[in-house]
Protein backbone atom coordinates (compact mmCIF):
# COMPACT_ATOMS: atom_id res chain seq x y z
CA UNK A 1 0.00 0.00 0.00
CA UNK A 2 1.24 3.44 -0.92
CA UNK A 3 1.76 6.05 1.78
CA UNK A 4 -0.93 8.79 1.57
CA UNK A 5 1.62 11.61 1.33
CA UNK A 6 3.69 10.07 -1.49
CA UNK A 7 1.95 12.07 -4.21
CA UNK A 8 2.20 15.23 -2.12
CA UNK A 9 5.92 14.65 -1.64
CA UNK A 10 6.40 14.20 -5.39
CA UNK A 11 4.42 17.36 -6.10
CA UNK A 12 6.48 19.32 -3.56
CA UNK A 13 9.72 17.95 -5.04
CA UNK A 14 8.66 19.05 -8.53
CA UNK A 15 7.68 22.49 -7.27
CA UNK A 16 10.98 22.84 -5.41
CA UNK A 17 12.92 21.79 -8.50
CA UNK A 18 10.93 24.20 -10.68
CA UNK A 19 11.68 27.09 -8.33
CA UNK A 20 15.39 26.22 -8.38
CA UNK A 21 15.47 26.03 -12.19
CA UNK A 22 13.62 29.35 -12.41
CA UNK A 23 16.12 30.93 -9.98
CA UNK A 24 19.08 29.46 -11.85
CA UNK A 25 17.87 30.68 -15.27
CA UNK A 26 16.60 34.15 -14.30
CA UNK A 27 17.95 35.52 -11.03
CA UNK A 28 21.27 33.78 -10.37
CA UNK A 29 24.19 35.94 -11.56
CA UNK A 30 26.34 34.57 -14.34
CA UNK A 31 29.42 36.79 -13.97
CA UNK A 32 32.70 35.40 -12.74
CA UNK A 33 33.88 38.53 -10.92
CA UNK A 34 32.55 38.72 -7.34
CA UNK A 35 31.72 42.44 -7.51
CA UNK A 36 29.95 42.11 -10.87
CA UNK A 37 28.13 39.05 -9.54
CA UNK A 38 26.75 41.07 -6.62
CA UNK A 39 25.66 43.94 -8.89
CA UNK A 40 24.04 41.57 -11.37
CA UNK A 41 22.14 39.80 -8.57
CA UNK A 42 20.77 43.11 -7.24
CA UNK A 43 19.74 44.20 -10.74
CA UNK A 44 18.07 40.84 -11.42
CA UNK A 45 16.05 41.08 -8.19
CA UNK A 46 14.94 44.65 -8.98
CA UNK A 47 13.95 43.70 -12.55
CA UNK A 48 12.13 40.56 -11.43
CA UNK A 49 9.96 42.33 -8.87
CA UNK A 50 9.33 45.25 -11.24
CA UNK A 51 8.01 42.84 -13.86
CA UNK A 52 5.86 41.07 -11.24
CA UNK A 53 4.42 44.42 -10.10
CA UNK A 54 3.64 45.45 -13.69
CA UNK A 55 1.87 42.15 -14.39
CA UNK A 56 -0.22 42.50 -11.22
CA UNK A 57 -1.06 46.10 -12.14
CA UNK A 58 -2.11 45.06 -15.67
CA UNK A 59 -4.41 42.32 -14.36
CA UNK A 60 -5.85 44.73 -11.81
CA UNK A 61 -6.61 47.25 -14.57
CA UNK A 62 -8.13 44.57 -16.76
CA UNK A 63 -10.27 43.21 -13.92
CA UNK A 64 -11.59 46.65 -12.99
CA UNK A 65 -12.30 47.52 -16.63
CA UNK A 66 -14.28 44.30 -17.07
CA UNK A 67 -16.21 44.66 -13.80
CA UNK A 68 -17.12 48.34 -14.16
CA UNK A 69 -17.76 48.26 -17.90
CA UNK A 70 -18.78 51.65 -19.31
CA UNK A 71 -18.61 53.25 -15.85
CA UNK A 72 -14.85 52.54 -15.63
CA UNK A 73 -12.91 55.80 -15.74
CA UNK A 74 -9.36 54.58 -15.05
CA UNK A 75 -6.43 53.87 -17.33
CA UNK A 76 -7.27 51.55 -20.20
CA UNK A 77 -5.38 48.22 -20.09
CA UNK A 78 -4.59 48.70 -23.78
CA UNK A 79 -3.06 52.12 -23.06
CA UNK A 80 -1.02 50.56 -20.24
CA UNK A 81 0.51 48.05 -22.67
CA UNK A 82 1.63 50.82 -24.98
Amino acid sequence: MQHPFTNLNRLFFRFERGVYVFYKKTIKPKSGNEDLKRREFILNIILFFTIIALVIFFFSLSYNALIWGKDYSGLSPLAFLI
